[in-house]
């Protein structure tokens, strides 16, 4: 049984002089970090990389082999980007949140998608508060069905993967839900360009399934991702 688990940390770059530092590689407390969450007990794969839509959003992907490593690592991994050298290239505090994804579905994907392809689908949705088993199971479920049903009309989906944000973290705040917080349900999807996801906007999965989609998600958020994998 694959007991990987996926942290999702969101940085909001202050300005282009950040950006440019940090997709440059040219900062060193920068790289230093990286290397830093690489090296922990557990960690398998760290992906990097900027928002197409939004390049002063930056997004890392950590998978580590178990929610057991994480949590040994996870005050030391909160620390890296509160530390001052990190902090001065940020406009607000990060994002962290983890997912247990499945890769179980088909089209086949592989723990290795967030690299591989060279446009990485990420679709957020929000939920309010804690969200019962049920719900979850038929959100995974719309979701699974969906893809499955747009892999129909178009193969040329690479990889994909999607989960609940873990029952044993607490939820993370989001303008859109200004009472309590909230709990996220991630797809990702690999994209060979741009220009093949926009086609997905015009299969008739897409329009069959948009409306079971949104259903219960107060907020929600579609961003591509150009990822490289830190060594």
């Amino acid at each position: 049984m694959n007991k990987s688990v996926t942290t999702f940390v969101i940085l909001p770059l202050a300005s282009e002089e950040a950006t440019a530092a940090l997709e440059s590689q040219k900062s060193e407390s920068w790289k230093k970090t990286l290397s830093n969450v690489k090296s922990y007990a557990g960690v398998q794969l760290l992906n990097w990389g900027l928002q197409v839509e939004n390049k002063k959003k930056m997004m890392l992907l950590i998978d580590w082999e178990s929610f057991e490593a994480l949590k040994a690592s996870e005050s030391n991994l909160k620390k890296e980007f509160l530390d001052d050298s990190i902090q001065k290239y940020l406009a607000a505090p990060p994002s962290i949140f983890t997912v247990k994804l499945d890769y179980s579905q088909k089209p086949p994907s592989s723990l290795q998608i967030k690299s591989a392809s060279p446009v990485t689908e990420i679709v957020l949705q929000y939920f309010e508060g804690a969200v019962g088993e049920v719900q979850r199971q038929n959100v995974h479920s719309d979701g699974a069905s969906f893809i499955g049903d747009l892999y129909k009309e178009l193969p040329s989906i690479e990889s994909f993967a999607l989960g609940w944000q873990l029952e044993e973290q607490e939820g993370i705040m989001h303008p859109d839900i200004p009472v309590g917080l909230a709990t996220v349900f991630v797809k990702i999807l690999g994209w060979p360009s741009m220009t093949e996801h926009m086609k997905a906007r015009d299969t008739k999965a897409f329009q069959a399934n948009l409306p079971n989609l949104r259903q219960g998600a107060q907020a929600g958020e579609m961003k591509h991702v150009h990822f490289a994998q830190w060594v």
